[in-house]
């Protein structure tokens, strides 16, 4: 077998850890003319064919070095998650991805360390490359007033009463991470183009299972919506990518951020004599961020999503929307 060195010198493009190619692999500092550390090895070997889905990424050197780093990406330069170990007293790398590498799929390692960059590229054994995902393309409408409150009792349920809108979401991409859309929706059952959508990606490790997060969102409609932060979405993709089930919503409102709903829910615009009503329905504010309690937990569950077909949300911005004269732009 070829040593590692002619592998090196025969077949890689040596980027300098400053540097990087048109595929956005990441750099680092300049190299060290003084570097004495040599890459003795790294599975997969390089070129290698067959290699199993589960595999780790190893990068073994002379001697332990603190920048060494190894990245692994697919063969369109999007970067696999995963987490570095350290073995042989810290002159052993092992990347171990996320989640299982698609079969028969060609893949591409970054070696990092205070000599240089290396890549090497290797290929995934197994059947054919994957069937197309069904999910992609696809948007789902929720009845939000078909789903279960559990937080807060009685005065979410008055909340839904009083949107009565859907809302929707779709998946732009799958591969490797799951990419969604949400938006809301309007009393017609279509989308609500005066209201900003959000995109998320999440890990699709758990199929048919997902889980996503993001920082804040509004429900409801542009003139009455609920504005929850720290927002934590779920569901279930039926096998035939048909329905998404036992959905959930949770996060938190802030009563000072969601005055105009108060009003029109509570009859009231000051967030503490909010809180002072809904204490009267079991519910106690809770400490915002800030310290303040003017916080309550929303959750929501046994939400259903359906595939509506042909239908494509579009991206609405802040500003697509302030010059949207539709929009009262």
């Amino acid at each position: 077998m070829p040593s590692l060195i002619l592998l090196l010198a025969s077949s890689c493009v040596w980027y300098a850890p400053g540097e990087s190619d048109d595929t956005g692999r990441p750099g680092g500092s300049d190299p060290d003319d003084d570097c004495d550390v040599v890459l003795v090895d790294v599975r997969p070997a390089p070129g290698a064919t067959g290699i199993s889905t589960s595999t780790d990424i190893v990068a073994a050197f002379s001697r332990s070095d603190e920048e060494a780093r190894v990245y692994l990406h697919d063969a369109d330069g999007r970067a696999i998650s995963g987490e570095t170990s350290r073995a042989d007293g810290g002159a052993t790398l092992i990347f171990r991805p996320s989640s299982t590498l698609r079969a028969a799929t060609d893949y591409q390692t970054t070696v990092s360390w205070c000599g240089g960059q290396a890549p090497f590229d290797f290929r995934t054994g197994g059947g054919e490359p994957p069937v197309e995902d069904e999910r992609i393309g696809r948007s789902y409408r929720f009845d939000l007033t078909q789903g279960r409150v559990v937080s807060p009792e009685g005065v979410g349920d008055l909340f839904l009463a009083l949107v009565e809108r859907p809302a929707w979401l779709q998946v732009l991409g799958a591969d490797p991470d799951l990419r969604l859309r949400l938006a809301n929706g309007t009393p017609d059952g279509g989308q609500e183009a005066c209201m900003v959508t959000n995109d998320l990606v999440t890990t699709d490790e758990f199929r048919p299972t997902f889980s996503a997060r993001l920082d804040a969102m509004r429900i409801g409609a542009p003139d009455v919506a609920l504005l929850v932060t720290d927002v934590e979405l779920t569901g279930t993709f039926s096998p035939d990518a048909s329905e998404i089930g036992a959905a959930s919503v949770s996060g938190s409102v802030d009563f000072r951020q969601n005055l105009a709903l108060l009003e029109e829910l509570l009859g009231t615009t000051t967030s503490a004599e909010a809180c002072a009503i809904v204490e009267t329905f079991g519910v106690r504010c809770e400490p915002c961020a800030d310290g303040v309690a003017r916080c309550v937990s929303l959750v929501m569950e046994d939400l259903g999503g359906e595939w509506a077909e042909d239908v494509v949300l579009e991206e609405r911005t802040e500003e697509a929307i302030a010059a949207d004269p539709e929009c009262g732009g």
